[in-house]
């Protein structure tokens, strides 16, 4: 047998001996692979859902030419086919409601002829793209009729001929199932769609405009339709529409990737710890092995690969784990998308091998970042030192416990380093978390060094107490070396929880403030989707008994440079204007101009 072998066989005997070792830095390392994996596989698939629905809605489309407040005039589509402009799809894109479950649906009025160049699969014959239906040409013209998807179909209890009932802007709507598509011929982001006729659609919402008007177009001619484009009129490219939209989300996802990488961090301590007891452990092995012939860089290699493979049998079950918590963490990333668009990103899961080498890679470099400090304390020792390391190390002030005292300088100076960050530089949250890293690893790394101040303060305190006392404070004293850093991931993981916890009750109390300043109406009264409440209506309301106040309010989204915004326009009691808080203004001063509409 090659002294190779005999080596990789004696630490195989090492880990049966004591399995519980091995079995810890695989189930404290697999666990922070799996939060990481879990949170960038959700975030991608969420994106990649969310970017396939928005491809299915743009379809080829360069520019978008949406309205601020009203309907895109009927009248600009002519104007635009005057000048030439062929590639240029009107269409009605509104959210819809099924009136039997509540389902979220989207009601979808084309022009079939335009579609032939925007969205193919939406052409009719191109593609053979139905199942049951006479086609989406054949639907020019017909009032009432629509098609569905034959998956969504089955879920809705419809087949061709059914009813649709659904509601609109506040417009209960009835569609007769003309016929059902094929679900594999449709993007999956389209297959909870309503398709009618766009003049159909305009005759069901009583509206002669359109949602937006889809363009192919090249640079120079946007920038020419822009120029004479009607007030209140905007043209948009798709990229930067999505651009925009996607920085909504971005918050949301850096809070969820520092999580991964805090998780990962207190993995790694486990590692770090379990690695450092378990070299220690070895002392007298590597002493004998020494003495017998083995080089240095041998050991080291051998030990960096075994820490490796270490590492990479973590990532595997990680990546596993990872996969399994990261379908239930999309369904949580769904609704929050939902809120943020108005509709989910929901589809499949969407692994890429760039996230699976990351995990790898982060769970392999963390494995042999974890031994290298005391496997290198280790290696410097003498043969004779090694051999008799594990029984005296207890009892010594050995290089780890002097490694502790020298942390406090450092660990002060990388915090500073991190308030300098925070308080002086870009005002982002990028470079909040980095600077809160920054802080959070200097405050771990002064923590075994407080613990090694109070031990030995205790120890002078208690003086000529009894032997006992005195002989377990020297001892841990002693071991803050090996200890230290299980005590840094111990505080670690309190302060995480405590942070966590008073971070959601702080919300919590928010919000519940906030919903007590500002819902103080006994009643609400609301029109589904954008539609407004008719006037006779609030006439009536304001009208009856008991009614002692009414304020009114009217919602509209605008599109801006920075991202979509909420308009809100109101009409308020005096005692109705306790709900709002003034940041930096004087509230008189401010009410007085709003009730002069200024």
């Amino acid at each position: 047998m090659s002294a190779l072998r005999r080596l990789l066989l004696a630490l195989y005997q090492g880990h049966r001996r004591a399995p519980g070792q091995a079995l810890l830095m695989l189930l404290g390392l697999s666990l922070s692979v799996a939060v990481v994996v879990a949170i960038d596989v959700s975030i991608n698939s969420a994106q990649s859902a969310f970017a396939d629905a928005r491809r299915a809605l743009s379809g080829a489309a360069t520019h978008q030419i949406i309205s601020d407040a009203d309907p895109v005039p009927q009248s600009l589509l002519a104007e635009l086919r005057k000048q030439g402009l062929r590639r240029s799809a009107p269409v009605i894109d509104l959210e819809a409601i099924h009136a039997a479950d509540g389902r979220r649906l989207r009601l979808f009025g084309i022009d079939p002829m335009s579609e032939l160049q925007m969205r193919p699969w939406l052409s009719g014959d191109a593609g053979n793209t139905d199942i049951e239906s006479p086609g989406f040409r054949q639907l020019i013209g017909d009032v009432d009729g629509a098609l569905i998807a034959a998956g969504m179909a089955r879920q809705l209890g419809l087949a061709a001929g059914s009813t649709l009932n659904v509601r609109v802007d506040g417009h209960d709507l009835a569609f007769v199932v003309r016929g059902l598509m094929a679900d594999e011929a449709l993007p999956e982001a389209a297959r909870d769609w309503i398709i009618l006729d766009l003049a159909a659609a305009q005759r069901a919402l009583g509206s002669n405009g359109y949602s937006r008007i889809d363009l192919q177009i090249d640079q120079v001619t946007a920038e020419s339709i822009a120029r004479t484009l009607p007030a209140g009129l905007r043209l948009l490219a798709t990229t930067e529409q999505d651009t925009q939209l996607a920085s909504m989300s971005r918050a949301f996802e850096i809070n969820l990737k520092a999580l991964s990488l805090l998780a990962m961090l207190v993995g790694l301590f486990v590692v770090f710890q379990t690695l450092s007891f378990l070299t220690l452990r070895r002392g007298a092995m590597i002493g004998l092995w020494r003495a017998l012939g083995v080089g240095r860089r041998l050991l080291a290699a051998l030990l960096l690969a075994e820490a490796a493979l270490t590492g990479l049998i973590a990532a595997l079950i990680g990546m596993a784990l990872g996969i399994l918590l990261g379908r239930l963490l999309l369904l949580g990333i769904d609704g929050t998308y939902a809120e943020l668009y108005g509709r989910g990103a929901s589809g499949g899961l969407s692994i890429s091998p760039w996230l699976l080498a990351k995990a790898a890679g982060l769970s392999m470099l963390g494995a042999l970042f974890a031994v290298t400090l005391p496997l290198l304390d280790m290696l410097r020792l003498s043969t004779l030192s090694a051999l008799g390391r594990a029984r005296s190390s207890a009892l010594e002030d050995n290089p780890q416990t002097r490694r502790v005292r020298g942390l406090a300088l450092p660990a002060l100076l990388l915090f500073a380093l991190g308030v300098a960050l925070l308080k002086l530089g870009p005002e982002n949250l990028s470079n909040a978390f980095v600077a809160l890293f920054i802080c959070l690893i200097a405050a771990l790394g002064l923590v075994p060094w407080l613990a090694y101040g109070v031990l030995l303060g205790l120890e002078r305190v208690l003086g000529q107490a009894r032997v006992l006392p005195q002989w377990l404070l020297a001892g841990s004293r002693r071991g803050l070396g090996r200890t230290g850093i299980a005590l840094a991931a111990l505080s670690l993981a309190i302060a995480t929880v405590i942070g966590m916890s008073s971070m959601i009750h702080s919300f919590r109390s928010a919000v519940s403030q906030w919903i007590d300043r500002s819902l103080q109406a006994d009643v609400y009264v609301s029109a589904r989707g954008r539609g407004a409440l008719p006037p006779d209506l609030i006439e009536t309301a304001a009208a009856l008994p008991g009614v002692r106040q009414l304020s009114q309010t009217r919602r509209s989204q605008r599109m801006l440079d920075s991202g979509p915004i909420d308009v809100v326009g109101l009409s308020l009691p005096i005692e109705a204007r306790d709900g709002f808080d003034w940041i930096a203004a004087d509230p008189d001063m401010v009410w007085q101009q709003f009730a002069a509409g200024e």
